[in-house]
């Protein structure tokens, strides 16, 4: 009995000091806090699959080196939007197949406007779709972003507990 009880305490520290798995994954393999010189080395390897990925049938997508934003040298939000413009009917499918994709991921909506998915009906004073994923860490917001006719999904996707302590302190 002695030695299960020391396997299972060794296993559990060897979890929880493994640093991919003790990170909070904002996106891919960045993850929240991560130092800058690290993320850009990331975004560099992994740049061929990082330029274009699809998020919801059809609906492509980018990440690039503004995508990563930064406060104190570290790592805070991870920015991803739309490879092309779309017109009005594009975004409001894509918006609606983006938000199917990460719903069949497992998150769940936390905040929507009434007509989160067209642009031209939306109070641009608040946030448009937000979504919170199954081990409730991240918070992901999507918006439609654009004007006269052309638009871009954006996703935003932020540390939970950050995200709080930054609202709490902007009020």
């Amino acid at each position: 009995m002695e030695f299960h009880r020391l396997a299972l305490y060794l296993g559990l520290l060897l979890y929880c000091t493994t640093p991919a798995l003790a990170q909070d994954i904002l996106f891919d393999d960045f993850y929240f806090g991560m130092p800058k010189k690290e993320a850009k080395k990331v975004l560099s390897d992994h740049h061929k699959n990082l330029k274009e990925f699809e998020m919801g049938s059809g609906v492509v997508y980018t990440l690039k080196r503004n995508s990563l934003v930064m406060d104190k040298g570290k790592l805070v939000e991870v920015k991803v939007w739309t490879k092309s413009n779309l017109s009005l009917n594009q975004i409001v499918s894509g918006m609606k197949k983006t938000r199917k994709h990460f719903e069949g991921q497992g998150y769940r909506v936390v905040y929507e406007q009434e007509h989160w998915d067209n642009p031209e009906l939306l109070n641009h004073n608040k946030p448009c779709l937000r979504l919170l994923d199954p081990k409730q860490t991240l918070l992901l917001e999507i918006e439609p972003r654009g004007q006269e006719g052309y638009y871009n999904i954006y996703l935003n996707y932020y540390n939970l507990e950050w995200f709080k302590k930054k609202s709490q302190q902007s009020r």
